[in-house]
């Protein structure tokens, strides 16, 4: 295809097959068309394509809006690097990008497609209400930032607690299995506590309590292993504690999941190795009645021990 005398040649072919048009001497002819019709031509196909990603758009839109998001970002995604796409619509793609990955809570991809849209697409009709969702953002990622320093920090705490306590992750009823000493337990306690008073009714705070009332109630040591503490071996000592600290962590979370353990452990205590059989019916009862009527280890267990007592 080459220009000639203002002319574009765009084909060649046998001459008898060349429609009777303007053409050169010879075995072949060759077709010339005027330059208005190819720009007339070039003019038509754009406006067909751009016509075909404003539809992309809306059909885009509509997978969004029936929960196809993965499809409506990948038709996004195409329309922003069409050649032909104009800037309204690369910039409308980057506009709902940023929208999808917003409502996934990806916020950090949210501002990267809003932050660009801005700076690629400055005459964007957009940018009003962007520029209002990125302050929104940026307090939605102050937030995160601030939830993920606070657990961080946290749980160095309750780090900090089971190394001095040597704390088993899993507290075996009837089976316990390491030991610590008197000192190492005050220890643990003091960043169990501290997590509890700087990060009052976190899932932290709830797990602090939980790491803090197994120290207190401590273990006793293996066959050939060393001697513990906790209110196992010091009940004296370490019951009144437990029971407070039990008392302040029912109150601070009345619906945990833990409850009913630590009820079962101060029974069981009571029960043995304290011979306080008063104590330990109470508890037994308590966990019955908490039980709601309904049949559970720990409702079966507190059973057990009443029977054992009455025996």
């Amino acid at each position: 295809m080459v220009w000639e005398n203002s002319e574009l040649i765009v084909s060649e072919m046998p001459a008898n097959e060349m429609p009777s048009n303007k053409y050169k001497s010879g075995g072949t002819k060759t077709m010339l068309v005027k330059p208005n019709i190819i720009l007339a031509a070039i003019i038509g196909q754009l406006i067909f394509t751009n016509a075909v990603n404003a539809q992309s758009i809306d059909y885009a839109i509509e997978l969004y809006k029936h929960g196809l998001s993965s499809e409506a970002k990948l038709t996004f995604i195409q329309i922003l690097y069409e050649e032909e796409s104009t800037d309204f619509e690369m910039g409308e793609s980057l506009y709902w990008l940023g929208t999808i990955a917003f409502t996934e809570n990806n916020y950090l991809l949210a501002k990267e497609d809003w932050a660009r849209l801005i700076y690629e697409f400055p005459n964007s009709n957009r940018i009003v209400e962007i520029t209002d969702n990125l302050n929104i953002l940026e307090q939605q990622l102050a937030e995160i930032h601030k939830e993920q320093f606070t657990l961080s920090i946290a749980l160095s705490f309750i780090e900090n607690g089971d190394f001095w306590c040597n704390s088993p992750e899993e507290f075996l009823i009837g089976l316990p299995s390491l030991t610590h000493s008197e000192d190492d337990v005050e220890m643990g306690i003091y960043w169990y506590d501290r997590v509890i008073a700087e990060f009052p009714g976190t899932p932290e705070a709830e797990y602090a309590y939980v790491r803090k009332l197994k120290a207190l109630r401590g273990w006793n040591a293996p066959i050939g292993g060393y001697g513990g503490g906790g209110a196992e071996l010091d009940p004296e000592t370490y019951m009144p504690q437990l029971i407070e600290a039990f008392k302040e962590f029912e109150a601070a979370f009345p619906e945990s999941i833990y409850l009913q353990h630590f009820r079962y452990q101060i029974a069981e205590l009571y029960w043995y190795p304290m011979k306080d059989w008063e104590n330990a019916a109470k508890w037994c009862n308590i966990i019955i009645e908490a039980a709601g009527g309904e049949t559970t280890d720990y409702s079966q267990m507190a059973e057990w021990i009443i029977q054992d007592i009455g025996n």
